[in-house]
């Protein structure tokens, strides 16, 4: 079995001169030099340091990493990565970093060892030379795919935020270049563009003042350095800044400021349940399709400054936001549970209107009051959860996306489960009696503790966040425990836990209501 990788002794790594550093420390000395690529597919591990080396392959102004690797007599291995010197056979196709190329715009950074900057199409050989040893690795340059500025059509009302997105197709896969691009406004005068807008290099954009349609372009690289010395890659995008439309009665096309449902809006909650909603602000049918969904029609200010602590529920001893969720789409309102102390003996169902505020400026002088949303009734019941369901979508591939409540089909959880696919759960409760002595059914994903057996072949997310219920399977076995049968059929539990407000009213202990289903996760056998 191999042994570990090494970790070079610091002492030696910071030795200028290399050819003091023959072993590393334990008497074990060099044999041979390899060259790697590592890309973000690169599964970093044991197999694949060991393995084949495969011709590096990379686009034009996308930079790529190559690392070093040196074995020795005694079947360790040593990352030399910043203790080779680097060179490229030809320097018009690309250029490799020694720590000596300086990111443009940055003079107190430079690229790390082993960054390759590829300038234009064609092969050059990559070579690493430690001591004695020498590795090479052929490395292909192909054109990039071409890049585009991801929201390219924006709407955005003043004193809101908005971060752009450069990517392109590499490789078969949209691929994120933010960081390597920089971003401005196109043929414009900064000062008189900087009454409506501001564009940071990095793309984040303040919206100031309504403007007319403002051209904004994307040079793919030129922040990194790769391609300084040759016509940058561009893509192309427009900003307009607008003010919040003021909707007409009716409102067909449900303009202005909207607070909405992530999911289908749910206008009754059961007590200690919850909701995500959103706060858009809706400018107009552009594409004259009957509605205003389309992408550059609406803005998303659920997490803008101007939003923060604008939601609001007119009585918040029955329903009150609860702060915002971690992927920043929606702000979650809570049913607030009552005091109840007993099972069975359900009091008054509540009610509460809830809306939100954006922009208001009270601080400043005259105030500015902001402009006000629409308003959502809510009804809280005052049931007890009896049961949970626990129902699941078909297996899925990472690049399938996030399930929703409302766009994936639900059913029996699978009794198998493949290694490296994942699902997405929804736990549904049923609560009752209601005041009429009637059950009430609700969604509860986001309400249960979601948990799995410590195996180490499933994770699972929890709490009140979009994306609660994910489950993914692990694509190795774990390697202690007895929960798997050869290594390849691994018996696990699914547990959905949800605690009331509640107490018993003869052990006076809270009630817990708790779901387990089985499955088996099938996942190959850990190699040595």
């Amino acid at each position: 079995m191999p042994k570990m990788i090494k970790t070079v002794a610091a002492s030696c790594a910071a030795v200028l001169l290399l050819g003091s550093c023959s072993g590393i420390g334990d008497g074990a000395s060099p044999e041979s030099l390899k060259i790697l690529q590592v890309t973000p597919e690169t599964t970093f591990d044991e197999a694949f340091i060991r393995g084949e080396q495969i011709p590096g392959q990379a686009y034009t102004c996308v930079r790529g990493v190559l690392q070093a690797f040196i074995f020795f007599d005694d079947d360790d291995v040593g990352n030399f990565t910043r203790r080779v010197k680097w060179s490229s056979s030809d320097t018009s196709v690309l250029t490799v970093s020694n720590f000596d190329e300086v990111v443009p715009g940055s003079p107190d950074n430079r690229f790390d060892y082993g960054s390759i900057a590829p300038l234009s199409p064609g092969t050059a050989t990559v070579t690493a030379t430690y001591l004695n040893m020498t590795a090479t690795i052929p490395v292909t340059v192909e054109e990039a795919g071409a890049i585009t500025i991801t929201p390219n059509d924006l709407k955005m009302v003043p004193r809101s935020f908005q971060q752009l997105q450069a990517t392109a197709i590499i490789a078969g896969k949209k691929t994120d270049l933010t960081a390597q691009t920089i971003f401005e406004f196109t043929n414009a005068d900064p000062e008189e563009v900087a009454e409506f807008a501001t564009l940071s290099e990095t793309g984040s954009i303040g919206a100031i003042a309504p403007s007319a349609p403002l051209p904004i372009t994307a040079k793919l690289n030129v922040r990194g350095g790769a391609c300084a010395t040759k016509p940058a890659t561009t893509a192309q995008a427009d900003l307009q800044v607008m003010a919040i439309p003021t909707p007409p009665t009716p409102n067909p096309q449900k303009l202005g400021l909207r607070l909405e449902p992530e999911d289908g809006y749910v206008a009754t909650l059961a007590e200690g349940t919850s909701q995500f909603l959103k706060l858009i602000a809706r400018f107009g049918d552009a594409n004259g399709d009957g509605d205003s969904d389309d992408a550059n029609e609406f803005q998303d200010l659920s997490f803008q400054p101007g939003a923060v602590g604008a939601f609001t529920s007119s009585d918040t001893d029955v329903a009150t936001f609860i702060g915002s969720t971690l992927l920043g789409r929606g702000t979650l309102v809570y049913a607030v549970p009552d005091n109840a102390t007993t099972a069975g003996t359900p009091e008054s169902d509540g009610t509460s209107d809830l809306s939100a505020v954006f922009g208001a400026r009270p601080t400043d002088t005259p105030p500015v009051v902001g402009t006000t949303s629409n308003t959502l009734p809510l009804l809280v019941r005052d049931v007890l959860l009896r049961s949970i369901e626990i129902t699941s979508s078909p297996q899925r591939n990472s690049e399938d996306g996030v399930c929703k409540v409302n766009e994936t089909t639900y059913g029996a959880v699978p009794a198998e489960l493949t290694g490296g696919k994942f699902l997405c759960l929804r736990a549904t409760g049923t609560f009752g009696p209601d005041a009429a002595g009637a059950d009430y059914v609700q969604d509860i994903t986001k309400d249960v503790v979601w948990t799995t057996k410590a195996s180490g072949t499933l994770g699972i997310t929890s709490g009140r966040v979009l994306g609660a219920g994910i489950l993914a399977s692990a694509t190795k076995a774990p390697t202690s425990g007895t929960q798997c049968v050869n290594a390849t059929s691994c018996a696990e539990e699914i547990t959905a836990t949800f605690t009331t407000n509640q107490t018993n009213a003869t052990t006076g202990v809270a009630i817990t209501v708790v779901k387990t289903v089985p499955i088996t996760v099938l996942i190959p056998a850990a190699t040595d």
